[in-house]
């Protein structure tokens, strides 16, 4: 990087005051000439160190980020656990009653879930960053309550027997409440 010292900003500036008036000599105005380059380098050069210094995130990084943490993601996962559950409902080959109470009641309220998540993607709701937060943590405490109760009936039930089809839809549950807590919470986290 060439050396623009403070000297060489003083001349530079004479050189163009001179020039401005017309009152500059034929070796004054090659060297004018020279300090213009020398000072284009020094600054191309100081904005390419800095562009370097700059962090290296690209928009591939940050729109595969905005896609993941949305609100149409959310609603997305939402909607494929409530169907799945739905599902799961329609083909259930019955075991213990509380795995049937629980499935209902995964229904009821993922759909509430999903009604009001849909509002917010879809209306203006959206701009409304109070209702936005409430939502969300709606989200992350239903989804956490419902684990936990999928914990205890699944603890509760050790002694008796659990079929194949009870503990998959324990784990189903456990995987598709997970995904909406780690979805909602990062939407939660990113509006702060």
């Amino acid at each position: 990087m060439p050396d623009f010292t403070r000297d060489d900003e003083h001349s530079l500036d004479l050189l163009r005051n001179k020039n401005e008036f017309g009152k500059i000599k034929a070796e004054e105005s090659k060297l004018l000439q020279q300090l213009e380059q020398k000072y284009d380098m020094f600054i191309r050069e100081g904005l390419s160190n800095m562009s370097r210094m700059a962090p290296r995130r690209t928009t591939r990084q940050l729109r595969l980020r905005c896609v993941l943490i949305s609100w149409p993601m959310l609603l997305l996962s939402l909607g494929l656990f409530f169907v799945f559950t739905l599902f799961l409902l329609q083909f259930y080959e019955g075991g213990g009653g509380w795995s049937l109470s629980l499935l209902q009641w995964h229904i009821c309220l993922v759909g509430v879930l999903v009604f009001l998540v849909a509002l917010v993607c879809f209306t203006q709701i959206r701009e409304r960053l109070f209702i936005n937060r409430a939502i969300l943590c709606a989200c992350v405490l239903i989804s956490v309550i419902l684990g936990l109760l999928t914990l205890a009936v699944l603890f509760h039930g050790r002694d008796e027997e659990y079929n194949r089809w009870d503990r998959g839809l324990f784990v189903i549950f456990g995987v598709g409440e997970g995904l909406i807590v780690v979805e909602s919470a990062s939407l939660l986290f990113n509006s702060f």
